[in-house]
């Protein structure tokens, strides 16, 4: 249990968190080609990236890494049940929590966690190959916003009704695979990373614990499918952050938001992703 820290996403609306109800949790990639500067992929299950935040994790990481400040990349779910309070803009730090400022201690914190993810993968480093693939999925997401979307020029479908909703969104999973080099010499997966257009509002407002949304399921599930299916000689991680931002909305039934619909939507994602993970064994490259 952790001390009373405000949340971000849900402005005013948002409740400080007195606890959690799934762990949020950063994870890092470190990829490096025989040829060029390596690149650090994280992913975080905070509300937002944050400028400062990616500027002090640079520094940190330097200390014991090969990794520059501009070849760090944070990525975030945007789940709204994450804490704030560790942005560079004004704006975010003042309105998008329930409580306005800059949280220093967040910071330090945020800061001193991501930073022994992206050193903890440095250290790990082996040989690898990796794979990309790309799927789609229709039927997690809605458009939340359709007076204002079908106001675009390029939009000939101007309906506004449930079914419209359904197709007006990003459907395709993006996602990199990447398999390490065992002491044998054959390859084992070490994880991935995706993306997906979907805002963490699964979770409504006016609830107190810390949690990853939608996102939460879905890591957890590719991660347990891993260790299921291929079983590598270490913990494989699945960081899958959100793509576009736009009006891509959980798409939960009436009456029902909250921890069960975004399990099915989180185990959802994972069904998609986790065939498209499979379909690229084959698909393994060095380059």
């Amino acid at each position: 249990k952790t001390s009373s820290t405000n949340k971000m996403g849900y402005s005013s609306w948002a409740r400080s968190a007195d606890g959690f109800r799934t762990r949020l949790k950063a994870r890092a990639f470190y990829l490096k080609p025989e040829q060029g500067e390596p690149l650090v992929v994280v992913q975080v299950d905070l509300p937002a990236s944050s400028t400062v935040l990616q500027r002090r994790v640079a520094e940190i990481v330097a200390k014991t890494t090969d990794v520059a400040f501009h070849n760090i990349s944070i990525h975030a779910t945007h789940t709204h049940s994450g804490p704030g309070q560790y942005f560079a803009s004004d704006f975010y730090n003042a309105f998008g929590s329930n409580k306005p400022g800059f949280d220093p201690d967040v910071f330090n914190f945020l800061s001193k966690q991501i930073s022994a993810a992206v050193v903890e993968a440095y250290d790990n480093r082996r040989r690898a190959k990796l794979a990309i693939g790309q799927t789609e999925l229709y039927g997690a997401t809605k458009n939340r916003s359709m007076g204002a979307y079908v106001l675009n020029e390029n939009v000939v479908d101007k309906q506004q009704n449930d079914a419209a909703a359904l197709r007006a969104v990003n459907p395709t999973i993006t996602l990199v695979r990447l398999d390490g080099e065992t002491e044998t010499g054959e390859y084992k997966p070490m994880g991935a990373f995706a993306t997906f257009a979907i805002h963490g509002t699964g979770i409504p407002p006016f609830t107190a614990p810390y949690h990853g949304d939608v996102w939460a399921f879905f890591e957890r599930d590719i991660e347990n499918n891993i260790q299921a299916h291929y079983q590598p000689p270490w913990p494989p991680l699945f960081g899958p952050f959100e793509a576009n931002h736009a009006d891509n909305n959980p798409n939960y039934r009436h009456g029902l938001r909250g921890d069960i619909e975004s399990r099915r939507i989180g185990k959802r994602l994972a069904e998609q992703a986790w065939q498209l993970f499979v379909s690229l064994d084959a698909k393994l490259s060095s380059e």
